[in-house]
């Protein structure tokens, strides 16, 4: 397993969007980009396949984290997926393992809750 060194951030609000890349950023990973949306997340999916996706499962209209980690994967079947969420919905924990994530974590994030997932992964 090669180490993960590209990610996509999929996140609706933009201060955590803002916060989540910082803190990818510092921890030495490229963020090729930062999509509120599955629309915005699917264009930039179009061109590469980045070694992991950090998204969120309520993306307001702009649809939902299980719908972009299914998307992308049809294209990028080896990338990895944190969710990072701050849903309690029994059944949209549910539908998020379906995706079969690497890991789910709570919001808010605690300090180096995400980068030590993130290096967990490899």
């Amino acid at each position: 397993m090669s180490p993960i060194k590209t990610l996509v951030i999929v996140e609706d609000d933009p201060l955590i969007a803002m916060d989540i890349r910082e803190r990818c950023e510092n921890a030495g990973y490229l963020v090729l980009a930062v999509t509120g949306s599955v629309a915005q997340a699917e264009r930039e999916f179009a061109d590469h396949c980045p070694d992991a996706i950090v998204t969120d499962m309520d993306l307001g209209p702009g649809g939902s984290g299980c719908e972009i980690v299914e998307a992308i994967r049809e294209r990028c079947p080896d990338i990895k997926v944190v969710f990072v969420t701050g849903t309690t919905d029994p059944m949209k924990l549910e539908r998020i393992a379906t995706t079969k994530p690497e890991a789910v974590l709570s919001k808010p994030l605690p300090p180096h809750r995400l980068e030590d997932a993130l290096q967990a992964l490899g």
